[in-house]
């Protein structure tokens, strides 16, 4: 049986942006208001497969706190794809994802960069000019992020959605190397859900 090619995917932000919940409903589907801000670094796996070609996704929860930059610039080396994880709710979350950006961009600057705002689940009434869809994306467009997402990973809205795009970009800008036959073929991942389907993609063992 054939290895499966190892995908480092980074995910940075602010403390409190849900990043750990994003790893727990993506590769797990749970989700626990409870989780503490990370120490340090954490990993999770997700295996996936490509028309028959499996993926190892590395997905790397990085500390947000600032007393953990220079760790988390050691953890971002190798880096395949990276999320920018926003709390929807604060402005200076999405300011502070400008930043990150950079850091990114002086350590792995060929990998596309998704801006994730994420607990759309939190809002109510009328959206204040930061929070809506139109000001996220002419903001990732003016800072070159590669895209950008509003999501609630409470919902588990859009959750699958981002690392399926992500994957696709990965291998569009060519940090991840497959056969033209793969390249061309549908996207397949473990798990069934609404999104996936929406993404026209099979479920798989």
């Amino acid at each position: 049986m054939d290895e499966p090619q190892v995908v480092k995917i980074i995910v940075v932000g602010e403390s409190y942006a849900g990043k750990t919940s994003l790893l727990q409903q993506y590769c797990f589907n749970e989700f626990d208001h409870n989780h503490s801000a990370t120490i340090g670094c954490d990993f999770t796996l997700k295996w996936i497969t490509k028309n028959g070609t499996k993926l190892k996704l590395q997905i790397w929860d990085v500390a947000g706190q600032e007393r953990f930059q220079n760790l988390s610039k050691m953890f971002i080396r190798q880096a395949k794809g990276c999320l920018i994880m926003c709390d929807i709710t604060n402005k200076k979350s999405l300011e502070a994802a400008l930043s990150w950006r950079n850091v990114v961009k002086d350590i792995a600057d060929e990998v596309p960069i998704f801006l994730i705002q994420n607990k759309t689940d939190l809002l109510q009434g009328e959206r204040e000019e930061y929070q809506t869809e139109e000001y996220l994306n002419q903001f990732a467009q003016q800072h070159n992020f590669t895209r950008s997402y509003q999501i609630s990973v409470k919902l588990n809205d859009k959750v699958d959605l981002i690392f399926y795009e992500l994957v696709e970009s990965m291998i569009e800008k060519g940090v991840i190397k497959l056969e033209e036959s793969i390249i061309k073929s549908s996207f397949v991942i473990k798990n069934d859900n609404n999104d996936r389907n929406k993404a026209k993609k099979k479920e798989c063992c």
